[in-house]
C-alpha cells in the first residue's frame, strides 16, 4: 500500500504560529484565507486597557491577541461544517460588548465567541485561581465543557476539521444509529443504565460522552492510529496510516445524554475497511461526509 503524506498544521510553538495556520489552509482551502485582514495596533491596546480583568494585572492570553492581529479586523470569523461551530468577535465586537464575566465564585471569564446569535453557549477563557488558562465553552443549564488547554490548539484542530478532510478522496462520517428520536425507538444498554441511575442530568451528558470515546478510541488504537497534537477534549483527531479519524462530542443530541459522531477519512477505502467494520459492531454507521451534512 502506498503512504501518503497527510497535510495537517505545523506543530509551531512561536508567535508565528497564526501563519503556519495560514499556510495549512492556504493548501486546503484558500478561499477562506480571503480577504482576512487584522485589528489595528489601536484597537489591540485598547482592548487590552478595557479588560485588564479588574486591575488584577492579568492581560490578554498571547495566543488570541496574535489572533486579533492577524485576523480580528474582520467582522465574522468562523469554520464551517462543525457539530459546534463557533463565530468568533471581532475586535470592534470585543470593544463594545462587555465580555468579561464572573461566576458565583469569582472566577473570571473573558468571552471570545458564540455558538448562537442569542449567544446562548459562550467560547471563554477561563482564568482560574492556579493561573492555569483554558478554553471553554459555557452552557446555560448544562455543564461547561473544556474546548482546548489554548486559543492556538483549538484554532488548529477546527481548521483541520474544516478543511483537511478535502484531501482525501474516500470522505466518510459516523453517528450513533441509536437516537430516542429514530427508530428503532428501544434504549440502548447503556442508556437502561443510565436511566436507572440516580446521576444529575449534566453527570448523565458527561457519562454518556465518556462512554463512547472509550468505545473508539479502543477501536483507533487497535488499528494503529496515534492522537494528533492538535487533539482536544471536544474533537478529538487520530491519524493513521492513509487516513484520519475525528471524535467530536455531540451535544445532548435525545434530550439526555451526549455521545459521539465524527469523520473518517482515507485516501481508499480498503484501508479504513476494518474501521469501518468494528464500528458497526458498537452501534455506529459510516455514510458519505457530503451528504451527512446535507442532513
Amino acid at each position: 500500500m502506498e503512504k501518503h503524506s497527510i497535510i495537517i498544521p505545523k506543530n509551531d510553538s512561536s508567535e508565528r504560529w497564526i501563519e503556519a495556520l495560514e499556510e495549512f489552509i492556504s493548501m486546503t482551502e484558500p478561499e477562506w484565507l480571503q480577504g482576512m485582514k487584522g485589528a489595528s495596533a489601536k484597537t489591540i491596546t485598547a482592548i487590552k486597557k478595557c479588560y485588564d480583568l479588574n486591575g488584577d494585572g492579568k492581560r490578554l492570553p498571547v495566543d488570541y491577541e496574535i489572533f486579533l492581529r492577524r485576523w480580528g479586523g474582520n467582522s465574522y470569523v468562523s469554520f464551517p461544517d462543525k457539530p459546534i461551530s463557533i463565530a468568533y468577535y471581532s475586535a470592534d465586537n470585543m470593544l463594545h460588548k462587555d465580555c468579561l464575566l464572573c461566576d458565583s465564585s469569582n472566577n473570571l471569564y473573558l468571552t471570545i465567541g458564540s455558538q448562537d446569535i442569542d449567544n446562548s453557549e459562550q467560547l471563554s477563557f477561563s482564568f482560574l485561581p492556579s493561573d492555569d488558562i483554558s478554553l471553554i465553552l459555557i452552557r446555560p443549564y448544562h455543564n461547561d465543557i473544556k474546548m482546548a488547554d489554548s486559543f492556538r490548539q483549538y484554532l488548529c484542530c477546527q481548521a483541520f476539521l474544516a478543511f483537511g478532510w478535502k484531501q482525501f478522496p474516500c470522505q466518510l462520517a459516523y453517528e450513533l444509529e441509536f437516537h430516542m428520536h429514530k427508530p428503532p425507538y428501544n434504549l440502548s444498554p447503556e442508556a437502561k443504565v443510565w436511566n436507572d441511575s440516580n446521576l444529575s442530568d449534566k453527570d448523565l451528558e458527561e457519562l454518556g460522552f465518556k462512554i463512547q470515546v472509550e468505545k473508539i478510541q479502543s477501536i483507533l488504537l487497535k488499528h494503529g492510529y496515534q492522537e494528533a497534537w492538535f487533539s482536544t477534549p471536544l474533537d478529538q483527531v487520530w491519524l493513521g496510516i492513509n487516513s484520519f479519524c475525528s471524535i467530536s462530542r455531540d451535544i445532548d443530541p435525545n434530550d439526555m445524554f451526549d455521545t459521539v459522531l465524527g469523520q473518517i477519512c482515507a485516501y481508499d477505502l480498503g484501508s479504513i475497511q476494518k474501521v469501518i467494520e468494528d464500528f458497526s459492531l458498537i452501534g455506529y454507521k459510516c455514510i458519505d461526509y457530503k451528504k451527512w451534512r446535507s442532513y
